[in-house]
């Protein structure tokens, strides 16, 4: 997953080069919580169970 629905709003903020951000398809999640959804997929496609990624990496 791409960091920059993150990185573009917050550095629209910060800077005064830049007046305005367009974003596509920006989170609806904080970004570990983006983050934690992405490497529990990515366990579960590597062939571990679902429930041991889950415990793994519990939301």
């Amino acid at each position: 997953m791409s960091q920059g629905g993150w990185i573009a709003p917050l550095v629209a903020t910060v800077s005064e080069d830049v007046t305005f951000a367009v974003s596509m398809s920006g989170a609806g999640v904080a970004p570990d919580e983006q983050l934690m959804y992405e490497e529990i997929n990515n366990i579960t496609d590597m062939g571990t169970y679902r429930l041991v990624a889950d415990h793994k990496m519990p939301i």
